[in-house]
């Protein structure tokens, strides 16, 4: 069921539909795009604790060069973020999904799209999921793994979740735009720029089952190359894309 959507403002090109705070904009957005709800749809629900959209997409080119959008996507949350939070606090990406705040996971990325037939094929739709975590669950004693964050602990108190999604969306169309006219030298650039481990002694990711790894290259369909205990490994962004890296358990989707 969906509520009134009166509050979030976004560029033309985009609609925004809000949902019940108890559903997961990500599953709901993937009903939709099997359902054939038109791309560029903004799926988010007004919940307090947490910014938490997707947005559905209709790919125009295979699997591998179409996925190249998280890192278009992980561009303009990067930017949405630090136009908003305080300028002293490090703000950096996690490969393939992971936003980090102070060096540590505020949140990240979900990915799915319709299976293509072969690896030519342009898949029917695709969905981004973002989610940011503002504050500590109200039980004081929930589980939460080493190396995660909120955005209030950071200190970013002021900030709401339509703040942050009203700027997204701007940024999102920007860097949508700027793929599109100049393909992915920019998108590559800006998110090496702020890649945790790239050009330094430092983890491609602190935590989680990638803590060590280190970021050697971002290839030109979205791999990346990294050392992992003395050995250079390739990983599609497919394959890492299968399963979310910053998260404990991932969400029904039903």
């Amino acid at each position: 069921m969906t509520v009134p959507q009166n509050d979030l403002s976004v560029p033309p090109i985009f609609s925004a539909v809000a949902i019940d705070p108890d559903r997961d904009p990500f599953a709901a957005a993937r009903e939709m795009a099997m359902d054939g709800a038109d791309p560029a749809t903004i799926v988010w629900t007004p919940q307090g604790d947490r910014v938490d959209c997707a947005v559905i997409l209709s790919p125009d080119a295979a699997l591998t060069p179409s996925l190249l959008v998280t890192y278009v996507t992980m561009n303009a949350i990067g930017d949405t973020l630090g136009a908003l939070i305080p300028p002293v606090i490090p703000l950096a990406f996690g490969w393939p999904d992971r936003i980090l705040m102070n060096g540590a996971t505020v949140g990240g990325l979900r990915a799915d799209w319709a299976e293509p037939a072969t690896p030519d094929a342009i898949p029917e739709w695709m969905v981004l999921g973002v989610t940011l975590v503002m504050r500590p669950a109200s039980d004081e004693d929930a589980p939460r793994l080493a190396n995660q964050t909120t955005m209030v602990e950071e200190g970013c108190v002021e900030l709401t979740p339509v703040d942050i999604l009203e700027s997204f969306s701007r940024h999102l169309l920007y860097w949508m735009n700027r793929w599109q006219d100049e393909s992915f030298g920019p998108i590559k650039a800006a998110w090496l720029a702020r890649a945790a481990g790239y050009g330094s002694n430092t983890d491609l990711e602190t935590g989680g089952d990638r803590a060590g790894r280190k970021l050697l290259s971002l290839q030109v369909d979205g791999s990346v190359q990294y050392t992992d205990g003395g050995d250079e490994t390739t990983e599609t962004l497919e394959h890492a894309l299968r399963h979310p890296t910053w998260q404990t358990h991932r969400p029904e989707t039903a």
